[in-house]
C-alpha cells in the first residue's frame, strides 16, 4: 500500500504540471470591442466602451502630456483599462485610428491614435454624453464621433417598374 500514496501523489503533480504547461493557452490574449454608441441629445453616434458607455478625450492631452492625473479628475473621469497590455482593442465598424494601450498604475489605459479614453461619472448609462465640451483639467473634454459603416446585410432587391402600356 505505501506504493499507491506516491504514484497518487505523482498523478496529482503530473496533472498540476500539465495544467500549469497549458496555462499560456488558457490565457490567450483577450480581446475588447468598443462599439458605437447613438446619443440622441447629440443627434450623432459616439464611441463607447462595451457596457456603451461614451468614451471621452481631453484635448490637449496625449499620452506624452497627462493631464488627467490628480485624483480629483480621476475620481470624476475614469481611465478604460484593460488589465494586460496583451489585450487587443477593436474599433467598431466605420471609425477609423488605430488603438493603444498605455500603462496607468497597474493596468493599461485604451488610447485612439494619441487620445488616452475616459468615461465620465455623469454619465449614468449608455447613450449619455454629459461629459461633452465640458472645460477643466487643463482641457475640453469631448466625445468622438463616427459614421457607423452600412450592415453587411445585402440590400433589397430593386423592384422592376411596371411595364408602360403603349
Amino acid at each position: 500500500m505505501t506504493g499507491k500514496p506516491r504514484f497518487a501523489a505523482t498523478c496529482v503533480a503530473a496533472t498540476i504540471a500539465a495544467l500549469g504547461a497549458a496555462s499560456p493557452a488558457l490565457g490567450a490574449t483577450r480581446h475588447v470591442t468598443l462599439k458605437g454608441e447613438q446619443v440622441s441629445a447629440m443627434n450623432a453616434t459616439v464611441l463607447a466602451a462595451p457596457n456603451g458607455r461614451t468614451l471621452y478625450r481631453l484635448k490637449p492631452e496625449t499620452k506624452h502630456h497627462l493631464l488627467c492625473t490628480s485624483s480629483t479628475c480621476l475620481s470624476i473621469w475614469h481611465p478604460f483599462t484593460v488589465k494586460s497590455n496583451h489585450t487587443k482593442v477593436r474599433l467598431p465598424s466605420g471609425m477609423s485610428g488605430h488603438a493603444h494601450l498605455l500603462k496607468r498604475g497597474h493596468r493599461f489605459q485604451v488610447m485612439l491614435g494619441s487620445d488616452p479614453l475616459y468615461t465620465f461619472g455623469g454619465d449614468s448609462h449608455a447613450g449619455q454624453a454629459n461629459g461633452q465640451n465640458i472645460q477643466s483639467f487643463g482641457g475640453t473634454w469631448m466625445t468622438f464621433t463616427f459614421t457607423k459603416a452600412p450592415s453587411s446585410s445585402p440590400p433589397p432587391p430593386a423592384s422592376t417598374p411596371p411595364p408602360y402600356p403603349y
